[in-house]
């Protein structure tokens, strides 16, 4: 919270939160919220509570590169809906390895336009009404790819011991 216009922006989350909070009750569970906004970082155990306990996880960045945060959660919970913006780098993975593809199999729900609330209002309803068998063979089957495509696997063909500087003057 150390940057002026992040703040600014996380300040107006909490309060967009707090409005939905408000807003969208259960009389029969005083303390159950729809959304849970979290800033502050979590211990691994909890965290993984969450990711267990979630029906959807969400990650829509207008741009970020790595987005571990969408693959821990379906690591964790493969019963879990997933919604990617495109600015996800996650979601560029997913879809160049045919998780998603527009007129055939979709195992995440996309949104393409952040601002367009339509689309991304819909994408939560699709995800939350997704029966759950179909919701968990599409966790499972990008679940497999996670843990195929690991951190050993990248690093490999990333740092190929045969590149030097040498190769590249």
């Amino acid at each position: 919270r150390a940057v002026d216009t992040y703040r600014v922006y996380q300040d107006e989350c909490i309060l967009l939160a707090e409005g939905i909070n408000k807003i969208c009750t259960c009389p029969s569970r005083p303390n159950w919220k729809p959304l849970i906004f979290q800033t502050e970082g979590l211990p691994r155990k909890e965290l993984i509570a969450c990711y267990l306990a979630m029906d959807i996880g969400i990650v829509t960045p207008k741009k970020d590169g790595m987005n571990l945060v969408a693959k821990e959660m379906l690591v964790c919970n493969p019963n879990a809906g997933l919604i990617l913006s495109t600015g996800a780098g996650s979601e560029v993975q997913l879809s160049r390895a045919g998780f998603y593809q527009e007129n055939g199999d979709q195992c995440y729900k996309r949104i393409s336009n952040l601002y367009d609330l339509d689309s991304y209002s819909d994408a939560i309803y699709q995800a939350a009404i997704e029966d759950l068998s179909i919701r968990r063979a599409n966790g499972l089957r990008i679940q497999n790819f996670l843990f195929a495509n690991d951190i050993e696997k990248w690093s490999t063909s990333f740092l190929d011991p045969s590149w030097t500087h040498e190769n590249y003057e």
